[in-house]
């Protein structure tokens, strides 16, 4: 498999609704990646070819991915920054999915003033 779990794939070719759209690789089955679709925050699959296909590309900046088994700093609904532990679980993949999975307590709390101060788009 090209991609491993944690990669972020990029797509700006205009393929279909993938227009300026991120993927993160949740998890890797037999020939099948588990993908978290951004902005829109849907699941979805894919197989090798169909990324290819449609131009999905290994975007370079990335964020850091916890190993199963490895501590991690996160923030909780109530704003709380916390110590986690990855077990692999469906809360550990959508928290470091949307990138509430920080290596440092300090990395936390700076998504936590993001998160609280961010403007939100108008509809």
């Amino acid at each position: 498999m090209k991609y491993k779990k944690g990669d972020r794939l990029r797509n700006s070719t205009g393929f279909g609704f993938n227009l300026d759209r991120d993927l993160e690789i949740v998890e890797v089955f037999n020939k099948v990646y588990l993908c978290f679709s951004f902005p829109n925050g849907k699941t979805c699959t894919y197989s090798q070819e169909e990324l290819d296909r449609e131009g999905w590309e290994l975007k370079e900046e990335g964020h850091w991915v916890p190993e199963e088994g490895e501590q991690y700093w996160t923030v909780d609904h109530d704003g709380h920054v916390y110590l986690s532990r990855n077990d692999g679980g469906q809360t550990d993949s959508f928290r470091i999915a949307t990138g509430n999975a920080k290596k440092t307590e300090e990395e936390a709390e700076k998504y936590k003033l993001w998160l609280l101060t961010k403007p939100y788009e108008k509809k």
